[in-house]
């Protein structure tokens, strides 16, 4: 109750707590017209501009024989620096300010302006271990900067060397992140000192140098280039005036952008890419007169490496990519029965289906060697999409049925 905590606490009045008084009598901002705690107010070109800046975190320092009890709080312009944020300390006998530290710049990234980007304070006994270190990702588009779409790489083995002599080792976490300190470098790091950080089975390494006890680095990173991309081939199918764009030999992951050759080219990524549509059909067209265009088409992995290809159509004549990733079928145009044939891996187990371009399946199949025949002689006249998934990928050919 109230009346229990009376008994054991009180409230400053005036500038005094008990028999403890401070300078801050009468100065209008506490408890009975003054605050114990004062010169707590920020003042910029001669100006107060602000009366009060504690942001709520509080931590009490005891006094020791080196010196009396403190007390630390969060603020904002905990300095004479305008727009920041830290800590302040008070001396607890007398309320006076011993000074504070600027963490942050108010405008600074990821931090909740000047008003609250400390939380609480807590004080440690002894000096933090010095760590340093950060993220490895794959960079797909080589910009230095990690992309929400870019994936933190995993399982990557990095060494410390101090004068060329290995100190330590460790392996990215799944978020792609990795660290050096005490528990996998003898003694830990050492304040002041050179150190190089490498990539195992790569000749990618960065060179830093430590500062005192306590201060991390977390700007260590590593952004790997693709080593490997999506493959893919294309099909130009034109029936009448209308020209098709039919994908094959794709994973179902991948995902893909097209535009006329001569767009200007837009700064995208997986993220910003299609989805493949069921027919593999990414390009449905009615050319008027006879005329050719051309197309980029950009394709993506599920790890947001790309491969471009441009891809010209015209009406006078369908093409086929001549890459061995790819589903044939034969004869074309149709009759009675198709040969559906891969040129690819040994098939062990997948499926064909006969699709029309609206997307609807007319023939669904099963399929365990690299050959097959199917019945089409009861479908009516069209294009079909022949559409085949073995080994991980999805091939289409798009045919005639006469």
């Amino acid at each position: 109750s109230d009346k229990k905590l009376s008994k054991h606490f009180s409230t400053e009045r005036n500038a005094a707590v008990g028999a403890v008084q401070s300078e801050g009598i009468g100065n209008g901002q506490g408890p009975a017209g003054g605050e114990f705690y004062h010169a707590d107010g920020f003042r910029w070109n001669g100006r107060e501009v602000h009366l009060e800046t504690g942001a709520g975190g509080l931590a009490v320092l005891p006094g020791t024989a080196g010196g009396g009890s403190r007390l630390l709080y969060s603020a904002h312009e905990p300095t004479t620096e305008f727009n920041t944020g830290g800590v302040r300390i008070f001396d607890n006998q007398t309320g006076k300010s011993l000074g504070g530290a600027a963490l942050y710049r108010g405008l600074q990234a990821g931090y909740f302006a000047k008003a609250n980007g400390v939380g609480d304070i807590e004080l440690l006994r002894t000096v933090p271990q010095t760590a340093v270190g950060h993220k490895v990702w794959l960079d797909a588009n080589e910009n230095k900067i990690q992309d929400p779409d870019e994936v933190p790489m995993a399982g990557v083995q990095l060494e410390i060397y101090e004068k060329g002599n290995l100190v330590g080792s460790t392996t990215t976490n799944n978020q792609g992140e990795y660290w050096f300190d005490e528990q996998n470098i003898t003694g830990g790091l050492k304040t002041q000192t050179n150190y190089e950080i490498r990539l195992v089975d790569s000749d990618r390494r960065l060179a830093f140098r430590t500062g005192n006890a306590g201060e991390n680095r977390d700007d260590l990173n590593f952004a790997l280039p693709c080593t490997s991309f999506p493959t893919f081939t294309v099909q130009t199918v034109s029936v009448g005036n209308e020209v098709k764009l039919i994908l094959s030999g794709y994973q179902p992951t991948d995902r893909y952008w097209l535009r006329e050759a001569n767009e200007p080219v837009k700064n995208i990524g997986a993220a910003d890419a299609y989805s493949i549509p069921e027919t593999g059909i990414v390009l449905n067209e009615v050319l008027q007169g006879r005329e050719a265009k051309s197309y980029t088409l950009q394709m993506y992995d599920s790890k947001g490496c790309s491969a471009t290809r441009t891809v010209e159509v015209d009406l006078n004549k369908n093409t086929a990519d001549n890459s061995q990733l790819g589903l044939n079928v034969y004869p074309n145009p149709l009759t009675k029965n198709a040969t559906v044939f891969i040129n690819e891996a040994k098939v062990k187990e997948g499926s064909v289906q006969v699709v029309t371009i609206e997307g609807r399946i007319m023939s669904n199949q099963s399929m365990t060697s690299n050959q097959s025949t199917i019945n089409v002689e009861k479908l009516p006249a069209g294009l079909y999409i022949f559409k085949m998934q073995a080994n991980g990928r999805i091939y289409s050919k798009g045919v005639v049925k006469q």
